[in-house]
């Protein structure tokens, strides 16, 4: 593949141009998906959009431009589903399993479901592997930051296990990679996930207080 500059993006965009820009990347990423780079022709996404190939075109000056800018939906689908979930009103493991399977079991499931997609975001293409690597940066910080608002909150205390708030990131980000371990099926991937991160944030819940014990003690 041409290495190449980012997708071009015009801007700013009328409602109906957005949504052929959107309707052309998203059919680029299942063709892309099902078989992959090489064998994905212009023809083919323009057809499968429902447009010329001239207004292809317009949007994306060749097929590499549109590669890029395919990597950039997933990715950013990625990380609005991680922050959605990392900021919901649901108690912080909850928040934690969402925001962790925003990724990898979604991830598990598209590299499982479609035979190419794994290119999407094992590209060799230089701006391909920035925008991926960007994106992993992000998401380690919706985590570490979730992480962090929970030791504020008195919910978690890592130092009990001799870690900081980013390496405790860093091994729930391994987990996320390891719950796919020998298995075929996205809900056994997130219930996997789910248990990983029960256990680990049993190992680092607060020590109780004397008066917490005692009241614990009283209500029994």
């Amino acid at each position: 593949m041409a290495r190449t500059s980012r997708a071009s993006k015009p801007t700013p965009l009328d409602p109906r141009r957005a949504a052929t820009r959107t309707r052309i990347v998203e059919e680029a990423t299942r063709l892309f998906s099902q078989y992959g780079f090489r064998l994905t022709s212009v023809d083919a996404i323009a057809a499968a959009a429902g447009c010329a190939k001239p207004t292809l075109y317009a949007h994306f000056p060749d097929k590499d431009a549109l590669f890029l800018a395919v990597c950039e939906h997933v990715l950013s689908g990625i990380l609005a589903r991680a922050e959605a979930a990392a900021t919901s009103n649901k108690p912080m493991e909850q928040q934690l399993c969402a925001a962790l399977s925003a990724k990898y079991t979604y991830l598990f499931e598209l590299v499982h479901a479609t035979p190419h997609a794994a290119e999407l975001l094992g590209s060799s293409n230089r701006v391909a592997e920035e925008l991926v690597a960007e994106a992993d940066r992000r998401f380690r910080e919706i985590v570490r930051k979730l992480l962090q608002a929970s030791v504020e909150r008195g919910e978690i205390a890592p130092a009990r296990a001799g870690l900081t708030v980013t390496r405790l990131a860093d091994m729930l980000l391994r987990c996320g990679y390891g719950a796919g371990y020998h298995i075929t099926d996205p809900a056994q991937h997130k219930k996997h996930l789910e248990e990983l991160v029960r256990v680990i944030l049993l190992a680092v819940r607060p020590e109780e207080k004397p008066s917490q014990i005692h009241a614990r003690s009283r209500r029994r």
